[in-house]
């Protein structure tokens, strides 16, 4: 056959037109990526194939030419449609769709084709769509009723290294602390704020008593402290110390509903 975007004779037209209508069977041990004719084709999941997305699985091949708007006739794309397991399609083995590139190349020493891919690429089928959307009923749920994220902020005042905040000794978080970023804003408020440290809280608590939390990240000023868990998921009061200077502290966590 002629190079896909040059003259076709009507010979070739014709037989076009006869795979398009009716589809042609591939023979045992055929490779997908050598098929590059445009039209129908079928397999059996009796037999096996070279280059397939799924074995064992009767299929239908659609094969279109120019799939990436090349000018050369030497690419074409391919749509492989599975018919179900075997020779049945049923809800364990629904059927499936894959769709991908391939890419004919002639060497000019030797006259041989290479060919590449761009891989098979999965199509959603109407069962992926359906747990898909269960899976995201399941997640709203969850959001809605265990989570809600929660945002609290404030300033520190350090008057020594290593020192309490200067205003209070503890700051009350009214929820589940995941996350403390702190910045630094200067020995006096008017300076740049400039992020120093990030704290990362404990996942559980075993009691009232402080637990440290841990420095994941931080620049030229540092800030520490502890946790205590007062009431779970409600009440957790943190005690900071750092280095001489003032602070901007973010905390994220989220409120436990149920």
């Amino acid at each position: 056959m002629s190079d896909y975007n040059s003259i076709f004779t009507g010979t070739e037209i014709d037989d076009t037109i006869s795979l398009m209508k009716n589809g042609i069977e591939l023979e045992s041990g055929a490779d997908l990526n050598t098929v590059f004719t445009p039209g129908w084709y079928y397999g059996l999941g009796t037999v096996s194939y070279s280059n397939i997305p799924i074995v064992s699985r009767n299929f239908v091949l659609c094969v279109f030419p120019s799939a990436d708007g090349s000018s050369t006739g030497e690419r074409v794309g391919q749509l492989f449609i599975t018919t179900g397991y075997t020779s049945t399609a049923s809800s364990t083995y629904p059927s499936a769709l894959f769709v991908r590139g391939v890419r004919r190349t002639r060497s000019s020493s030797s006259g041989s084709y290479s060919y590449t891919t761009t891989g098979w690429t999965s199509l959603a089928t109407s069962t992926d769509i359906s747990s898909l959307s269960n899976d995201i009923s399941s997640l709203e749920d969850k959001i809605t009723s265990s989570s809600v994220p929660q945002y609290a902020c404030g300033t520190l005042h350090f008057t020594s290294d290593g020192g309490d905040n200067a205003d209070s000794y503890y700051k009350v978080i009214n929820f589940v602390p995941s996350i403390i970023k702190i910045y630094y804003i200067g020995t006096s408020s008017s300076a740049n704020a400039q992020l120093c440290t990030v704290l990362t809280p404990p996942s559980s608590y075993t009691s009232s008593s402080y637990t440290s939390v841990t420095t994941t990240w931080k620049g030229n000023k540092v800030v520490n402290g502890t946790i205590a868990q007062i009431s779970k998921g409600t009440t957790y009061y943190w005690h900071p110390t750092g280095n001489v200077g003032y602070y901007i502290y973010e905390i994220m966590g989220y409120k436990e509903t149920t």
